[in-house]
């Protein structure tokens, strides 16, 4: 199942006709770590998502202290990123689970909706408004994002900035490239050649 899943993802990621993804699944065990059985709903799926939403009933749980072992399947290295130390070290050290109520309020998830098809249907009405925006503009942002998570302000600003400059660039001189545009016009000098935006 785990590979199935992989190759879909692989193969979205290649289609760029595609420009948001809705992952959802209904049930006990929807998003889980190594046995069903064990260790019910975990966020190792959930934290990989950029935005994710929960039905009233759902719970999150990182229970692999619960059967001895330590999470290895990205929670640990993911979940920080999503909560804070704190919470992610009660998450991890107790192995409870938690309601979806108080996922929303550690940031877990970003809103919770009355039933399952109330989290389906909006999640299809964010990704519908996510994939109405222009593509090179979700995906630049998502890229700066993530990038600046690694970064110092001033760095994920220069990177911010040059991500604006490239995609300037593209839509002034469509599918040109950019050598062209600058022989286009020899005679100009390179301050001339200086582009704003």
């Amino acid at each position: 199942m785990w590979g199935d899943f992989i190759r879909a993802m692989e193969a979205v990621s290649a289609n760029d006709e595609i420009r948001a993804v809705v992952i959802a699944g209904r049930g006990k065990s929807f998003c889980v770590g190594i046995d069903l059985a064990s260790l019910g709903s975990a966020p190792d799926l959930s934290t990989a998502c950029d935005i994710r939403l929960a039905s009233e009933d759902a719970l999150f749980g990182v229970r692999e202290t619960k059967i001895g072992i330590v999470a290895d399947v990205g929670t640990l290295q993911r979940l920080p990123g999503v909560v804070s130390a704190g919470q992610v070290a009660e998450l991890a050290y107790t192995g409870k689970d938690i309601s979806a109520a108080r996922a929303e309020k550690i940031g877990l998830v970003n809103d919770v909706y009355a039933d399952a098809d109330a989290v389906y249907a909006a999640a299809l009405e964010m990704a519908g408004e996510i994939a109405a925006n222009a593509p090179l503009a979700v995906r630049g942002t998502k890229f700066v994002l993530q990038q600046g998570e690694n970064m110092t302000t001033e760095q994920s600003l220069l990177l911010n900035g040059l991500w604006t400059m490239m995609t300037s660039l593209n839509s002034e001189i469509g599918d040109r490239p950019l050598f062209s545009v600058f022989s286009a016009h020899p005679t100009l000098s390179r301050s001339e050649r200086t582009y704003t935006h």
